[in-house]
């Protein structure tokens, strides 16, 4: 028997406590009950029947503590389902359990249920109040109830966090120190040291996590509702040590790679040349789309695509829960024309992108195209680039195709009469004004449409039609 979190906190009080169960596992093992107090607060207990050597059966209760929905008050169902579980084990195999107890402390654990969206797991962290390990419970509720794309966030954490520095977990949050941390990151670094990868990013990803925990530990005691029930600051911390650690990868020159019409170009035509059908209309409709962000568009299914009224909705996955709502991306007629292509290669699948075998003559039927494909293309043209076009080109990655359709837009040298705020819109990046964020509910499908429309004449008159200098349109294989 399970009670969901959102009945026990909707029970009302009543002039007397009062106790309803909300967990009973196995027979023999003992439950756990909730005590409903005349001020409407929830406290959890463990629940057991123990019969003496004389026969008598008596029933001892532990407690566990007081109840919260979001674990930022106290603890969730969940996390008492861990802290509990193995005062139950104990009790199947006949132990006294608060004998037990006064013979030692019992460290707990703090569950965090992440099964809503399918994971189907139970990620345990130690918790002691105040604690670095009670931090990170704090954060990833906070992630749990606040993002869209939570999951990610927490796996991070897990893997480079939890796992890696267990004994860090049990120390009090205010002892952590600016050394302990930057050992969490140079793990992260040392990692890649030999090796080509993006542990530069994934430490900067991380920092933003653990400063992200400093921030709601530190909002968590400066609200004065969490002195109700606890008469002093839990965490005690006054400085986000996190946000003097050095980031390692500079966000200020994100634009300074983006290819030229020329490049553009040739990277279209040379496609077909050197990788999968299914990699070459993939490349070819992000540039079409004028650079969505690349996951969002790999992960979107045929289900996601409305064909009939030329559009596509995408799950801004970067949103919070409070502001989340679908990204619409208008299809102009090279996207129209690439779509149809790949209803002939991948019709039969869920995915218009899907993955592929090795030897490139199955494509996978419930599988997106994996994030590598791209990049491997871009490598390859860009050996043919240095070759026929300049040595000393520079190398691209897919990420730059964003930075090159942004920057082509708003060239006033091409003049395509778009606009900063219209590629903004196409875009999905957010105004920073009082109208945008709280009064403007307008959805700006004209201005959408009109962009992508001027977007995929600009692509069919400077970039399909015509051909890199010298190019021999014999070999283009299609």
């Amino acid at each position: 028997m399970v009670v969901s979190p959102k009945t026990i906190q909707g029970w009302k009080a009543r002039k007397k406590p009062y106790y309803k169960t909300v967990y009973s596992a196995q027979r023999g093992a003992g439950s756990l009950v909730a005590k409903v107090r005349p001020d409407e607060v929830k406290e959890i207990y463990y629940r057991y029947k123990w019969r003496s050597s004389g026969g008598k059966e008596t029933t001892h209760q532990k407690l566990v503590g007081t109840f919260s929905i979001s674990g930022q008050s106290g603890i969730t169902l969940a996390q008492a389902k861990a802290i509990s579980q193995p005062w139950m084990e104990d009790r199947l195999q006949g132990v006294h359990v608060l004998e037990k107890l006064k013979e030692g402390p019992v460290q707990g654990m703090a569950g965090m249920d992440l099964d809503s969206d399918g994971l189907h797991r139970l990620i345990k962290i130690p918790v002691i109040p105040g604690s670095f390990g009670h931090m990170v419970a704090v954060y990833c509720e906070y992630q749990k109830n606040e993002k869209v794309d939570y999951d990610n966030a927490i796996k991070t954490i897990i893997s480079n966090v939890v796992k890696p520095w267990p004994d860090l977990l049990t120390k009090k949050a205010r002892d952590v120190s600016l050394l302990d941390l930057k050992k969490i990151i140079a793990k992260v670094l040392k990692r890649g040291i030999n090796k080509r990868s993006n542990n530069k990013r994934i430490a900067d990803v991380l920092r933003s996590y653990l400063s992200g925990m400093y921030r709601e530990s530190i909002n968590f005691d400066g609200d004065p509702m969490s002195l109700i029930h606890i008469e002093e600051e839990v965490f005690n911390l006054k400085v986000n040590l996190a946000l003097l650690i050095k980031k390692q990868q500079r966000r200020t020159n994100v634009g300074a790679r983006n290819l030229s019409i020329e490049e553009l170009r040739y990277l279209w035509h040379s496609l077909p040349n050197c990788v999968h059908p299914v990699v070459v209309n993939y490349i070819r409709f992000m540039i079409s789309v004028a650079g969505q962000r690349l996951i969002q568009v790999r992960r979107e299914p045929w289900s996601s695509y409305c064909l009939s009224d030329t559009k596509l909705q995408i799950k801004d996955l970067k949103q919070s829960l409070e502001k989340f709502q679908d990204h619409i991306v208008y299809l102009n007629r090279p996207a129209m024309k690439i779509l149809q292509e790949m209803r002939l290669i991948s019709g039969h699948c869920n995915y218009p992108f899907p993955g592929f075998s090795r030897n490139g003559r199955k494509v996978e039927d419930d599988a997106f195209l994996g994030a590598t494909a791209a990049l491997g293309a871009c490598k390859r043209v860009h050996k043919l680039m240095q070759t026929d076009l300049d040595p000393a080109v520079e190398p691209f990655n897919p990420g730059d195709f964003r930075r090159t359709c942004k920057t082509l837009m708003l060239n006033d040298k091409i003049d395509l009469k778009i606009g900063r705020e219209g590629s903004n819109h196409v875009h999905n990046h957010g105004f920073r004004d009082v109208t945008a964020e709280n009064y403007d509910c307008n959805d700006y499908e004209v201005t959408k449409r009109s962009v992508m429309t001027k977007w995929g004449d600009f692509l069919e008159r400077e970039i399909i039609n015509k051909y890199p200098e010298g190019w021999d349109q014999s070999v283009q294989q299609q």
